[in-house]
C-alpha cells in the first residue's frame, strides 16, 4: 500500500469490476486483517487488547469474520477463542456497571435529602451509567478500511488528473458518495477531483432516469412494459452509490 505504483495497479483492476473501486481496494486490507487475526494472532495480547477496547468488531465485520472462518476452514475455533475473551471482559464491565448503579442509587437517596433542604439541583452529580460499557475505540476493520480508503482516494485523484485513465473510469461504476465526500475533504489533485465530481453527477442523473423508469413501469397503465437492464438493477446501484456498498449483486429472479 505504501507503493503508489502497486496501489495504481489495484485500482485499475478494481475499475474493471462492479462497485466503487475505493471500497473494493480498501476492503481487501480489512479482509487481510481479519485473516491474519484468525490464522496468526488469535492469542496475540495486543490484538486481544484492541478487540476489548472496541468490544469486538461492528456487526458487519463480526459476521464477516465468522463466515470467513466457516467458509475457509469449516470451523469456528478462532472466533470461539476471541469471543470467549471478549465476553469475559464484557462480564467484568457488566459487574462494574451493577456496582455503579447500586452506588448511585444509594447516593441519589442522600442527594434527594440534600436537595429538599437546599431546593436546588446540581448538574453532573452522578457518573454516566454506561461508562464501563462504552468502547474506547472503533471497530479496527472499519479503521483499516478508512485509512486505506484515504490513501487509495489520493492515488486515484492523481491518476485521473491526466487523460490516460479517464476512459477506464468512465466505464466503471465510479466512486461511491462516502468516498467522494472524503475526496472533497482531502483531495489536492483539482483536475482529478473535478472529473470525479462531474462523473458522479452524470451517474446520479442516469440513476434518476432509471429509477423513474422503474417506478413508471410498475404503475397500472404500463405495468407490462419490459424493464431495461439498467432499470431492473437501479435500486441496487442507488444503494451502492449512496452507502458505499462494495459491488451489490443484482437480484436474480427465480
Amino acid at each position: 500500500m505504501r507503493n503508489a505504483g502497486l496501489a495504481a495497479i489495484y485500482l485499475q483492476e478494481a475499475l474493471q469490476q462492479r462497485g466503487c473501486p475505493i471500497c473494493r481496494c480498501s476492503a481487501w486490507h480489512g479482509d487481510r486483517y481479519i485473516q491474519m487475526l484468525l490464522w496468526e494472532h488469535v492469542n496475540d495480547a495486543e490484538s486481544r487488547l484492541s478487540l476489548i477496547q472496541s468490544l469486538g468488531f461492528c456487526q458487519q465485520h463480526s459476521v464477516q469474520m465468522l463466515e470467513m472462518e466457516r467458509r475457509e476452514h469449516g470451523m469456528v475455533l478462532g472466533n470461539s477463542i476471541l469471543y470467549e475473551s471478549l465476553i469475559r471482559a464484557t462480564l467484568t464491565k457488566l459487574r462494574q456497571t451493577e456496582e455503579l448503579l447500586s452506588s448511585q442509587s444509594s447516593l441519589r437517596a442522600r442527594f434527594r435529602r440534600l436537595l429538599r433542604r437546599s431546593r436546588k439541583r446540581r448538574a453532573g452529580e452522578a457518573l454516566p451509567r454506561d461508562r464501563y460499557l462504552r468502547p474506547t475505540r472503533s471497530c479496527r476493520v472499519c479503521e483499516i478500511n478508512r485509512e486505506a480508503g484515504d490513501r487509495y482516494s489520493a492515488v486515484l485523484l492523481r491518476m485521473l488528473a491526466g487523460d490516460e485513465l479517464r476512459t477506464l473510469y468512465a466505464r466503471s461504476d465510479g466512486v461511491c458518495l462516502p468516498h467522494l465526500r472524503a475526496m472533497l475533504r482531502q483531495g489536492t489533485a483539482t483536475a482529478g477531483l473535478e472529473h470525479v465530481l462531474a462523473t458522479a453527477t452524470a451517474q446520479a442523473e442516469q440513476l434518476v432516469a432509471d429509477l423513474d423508469g422503474l417506478r413508471r413501469k410498475h404503475t397500472v397503465s404500463i405495468r407490462n412494459a419490459p424493464l431495461t437492464e439498467e432499470e431492473a438493477h437501479s435500486i441496487e446501484r442507488a444503494i451502492a452509490f449512496l452507502t458505499g456498498s462494495q459491488a451489490i449483486e443484482p437480484h436474480q429472479d427465480d
